[in-house]
């Protein structure tokens, strides 16, 4: 028996002493064996990519941070992110596929104790959906995309409608993507590569006086690139070739040539004014959700 057992109401129960001993056990690192500080590094290594990657121009920088922001916290989603967007754009797709699988279970899991990490889960779905594209994995990245369509807080719903009605395009599904096409351009009415896509569709249809209307909407976009999109240029030279407009055609065709900016396969950044035209096929956007509390050292 100890020396001096607790009496009733006046110590501590034997579950709060548990508690209290598990709780300095941690000596401020989290029970899963993550010490804030190594957080808040990582945390710090995602901000600096971010500025090497958006100010300073330099993605070779910037992924080395997000790798060491991985390394020191492997549940930092956010790195997760920017970092399969990167490899992405440079064309690494298998290793940006795996990444955005993880950036989209970790914004999952952490989703269910907080509602506003749904925008950046949506952005890493439209951004593994453009992945799933580019390997010309349609039928998955129709399933994912079409997910990614119903989260209504994304504010960016015309790139995940894009990459859907693109999915759908490329799959042969024509009629289903000209509706999921137009949907896109009615939310962001300077979205000139889904207008594009669109007249593209149109074309394949069988109906170039409206892929005529799509494409001439596509190029009069008054955003930067908009109008030098080479596709949209090759696609009304044919359409017009096709209603037998040869002086439109002919002309539409030299400004193909002179175009040298290709369309991406999948767009997941829009540019500053939502046209969407100077994007890659995939772009780190740095949508974020809020910040997790860390327990801070007693």
């Amino acid at each position: 028996m100890p020396a001096n057992p607790p009496t009733r109401g006046s110590g501590l129960s034997t579950s709060t002493v548990a508690c209290l001993i598990a709780y300095l056990a941690c000596g401020g690192w989290s029970c899963a064996g993550m010490s804030e500080e190594s957080r808040l590094q990582s945390q710090a290594d995602v901000d600096l990519g971010r500025a090497q990657y958006a100010d300073e121009n330099n993605p070779a920088a910037a992924i080395t941070s997000w790798e060491r922001a991985i390394r020191r916290n492997p549940e930092n989603a956010e790195a997760h992110l920017y970092l399969g967007q990167a490899l992405g754009e440079l064309g690494q797709f298998e290793r940006a596929e795996a990444l955005l699988r993880r950036a989209e279970a970790l914004y999952l899991a952490q989703s269910a104790e907080d509602e506003r990490l749904r925008v950046p889960l949506t952005e890493a779905r439209n951004t593994l959906g453009a992945v799933l594209i580019n390997q010309r994995r349609y039928d998955e990245a129709i399933a994912l995309l079409r997910a990614a369509s119903q989260e209504i807080t994304y504010r960016s719903q015309h790139l995940v409608l894009g990459n859907l009605g693109l999915a759908l395009l490329r799959k042969g599904s024509l009629d289903e993507a000209v509706v999921i096409l137009e949907r896109a351009v009615a939310l962001q009415p300077n979205f000139c590569v889904g207008f594009t896509r669109l007249g593209e569709a149109r074309l394949l249809q069988s109906d170039p006086t409206r892929a005529v209307e799509a494409l001439d909407r596509a190029l009069g976009v008054q955003q930067r690139g908009c109008d030098s999109i080479q596709e949209a240029w090759l696609l009304r030279g044919r359409a017009h070739a096709a209603l037998q407009h040869a002086d439109q055609s002919a002309a539409d065709l030299r400004r193909c040539g002179r175009s040298r900016r290709g369309l991406p396969r999948a767009v997941v950044r829009a540019s500053p004014g939502g046209g969407g035209a100077v994007s890659v096929a995939l772009r780190p956007r740095f949508v974020r959700g809020p910040r997790r509390r860390e327990a801070r050292r007693p």
